[in-house]
């Protein structure tokens, strides 16, 4: 039993890399992602774009030592070079041309060296586009210290609202563990001692249909029940005079919400 319980717990490890690397290569594949809007919108600024890129392990920023080595080359007909001026960043120039800074086309500040694509900020500060292969090794490093990257609706780490719905996230998990042993052990128990009963069909029916039904459509499905009905409260975990109730007021209220 040790044995098997050890090899078990062994497999997990693999198993989470593999899973995720899949879900990431398959997500990486859709055409299209939510950096890709916000470089297209003129409001937004390349830069501040580009280090969130950056920050998610899309982008790798490259040192002057590392753009003198370049030298000049040619990508699409253009020829590029780097130019030191002195300042923090080079100057990029495009045909002999200036190409850097927010007065530039934005499609002007990309090119590709071999089959390695690189893009330049507004700054001139320049980045190498990282494949999904070193990008999933990336985020997964930083996921497993603890550092989901940023959420890009709310524009905060990750970790932080994943811990403020924590807690709801038990609440409901443990509820339903509950309901679903506390109907499931005592129905069972009936069936096998009076099989073929009524309760017997009845609960073997409730289970199949229970198991058939998508999680997803049964919970639209309650949702319905509970406005077209009243009886349940169907937002938030407690009413809008919870502070108003008892001790027992306040647990009726929170089992009423879930």
């Amino acid at each position: 039993m040790l044995t098997f319980t050890l090899r078990r717990l062994l497999s997990i490890p693999p198993l989470v890399l593999v899973v995720s690397l899949l879900t990431f290569l398959l997500l990486k594949a859709a055409p299209g992602d939510f950096y890709s809007q916000q470089e297209a919108d003129p409001a937004r600024s390349l830069t501040e774009v580009l280090r969130q890129k950056e920050s998610s392990g899309l982008l790798v920023r490259l040192s002057q030592t590392q753009l003198e080595e370049f030298g000049e080359f040619r990508d699409d007909g253009s020829m590029w070079s780097f130019r030191d001026d002195g300042e923090k960043v080079p100057t990029i120039l495009r045909d002999g041309i200036v190409v850097r800074g927010r007065s530039a086309s934005r499609s002007l500040l990309n090119f590709q060296i071999e089959s390695t694509k690189y893009q330049c900020d507004d700054e001139g500060v320049v980045y190498r586009k990282v494949g999904p292969i070193e990008s999933f090794f990336s985020w997964f490093s930083n996921a497993a210290s603890g550092d989901f990257g940023r959420s890009y609706k709310f524009n905060r780490p990750v970790f932080g609202i994943i811990a403020e719905r924590l807690w709801n996230t038990l609440i409901l998990s443990i509820a339903a563990l509950l309901i679903a042993y506390g109907l499931g052990i005592p129905l069972g128990i009936f069936a096998a001692v009076k099989p073929n009963s009524l309760v017997d069909h009845s609960a073997g029916i409730l289970a199949f249909i229970g198991l058939s039904i998508p999680t997803v459509f049964s919970a639209l499905l309650a949702v319905l029940f509970a406005t077209y009905t009243g009886w349940f409260p169907i937002g938030d975990m407690r009413s809008l005079d919870y502070d108003l109730f008892g001790f027992w007021g306040k647990i009726g209220d929170r089992l009423h919400h879930l």
